[in-house]
This record gives C-alpha cells, structure tokens and sequence, in this order.
C-alpha cells in the first residue's frame, strides 16, 4: 500500500469521527491507470470473443453473469468508490 501511496495511484482518507479508519481511493493517476489496463483487457476479451458466433457469445455472457454475487451482474469500480475501512 506504501508503494502505491508513493507513486500516486491512490491515496488514504482518514475520517472525522475515527481517526484510525483509513480509506483507500484511486487518484487521479491510478484511475487513468485503472482505464488503461481495462482498455486492453477489453480488447484482448474482445479478440478472444471473435473465435464465438453471436449464439455462442450470448450463451457464455447470460451464464458469466449468473456467477456474480447472487447471480447479479458485475460492474466496474468507480475511481471514488471507497472501499471498507482498513485498521493500520
């Protein structure tokens, strides 16, 4: 966690009411970061896809989704998303 504080990719947020709850949150450079490596992960899922026609890809994405948390679906994390507190 110290290295990624030191190069900016995100950064703590202590609260008011307990100072010793620290929040972790992308900064502003680690969510440029976090929308490059989803860009090519994109496009590497979406080179593999290709291999699948469009009955086979709508199989595997209706049965990818059934395996998310109470088969809801999945969704990216937003850069101002906090995360539950972590106790140094």
């Amino acid at each position: 966690m110290n290295k990624l504080v030191r190069k900016e990719i995100v950064r703590r947020e202590r609260t008011d009411e307990d100072r010793r709850l620290v929040y972790v949150a992308l900064s502003k450079q680690g969510d440029e970061l976090y929308r490059q490596i989803m860009s090519s992960h994109l496009e590497l899922c979406r080179g593999m896809l290709e291999a699948l026609d469009a009955e086979e890809q709508d199989y595997l994405f209706n049965n990818f989704l059934r395996c998310g948390p109470n088969g809801s679906h999945f969704s990216p994390l937003s850069p101002d998303r906090k995360f539950k507190p972590y106790r140094f």
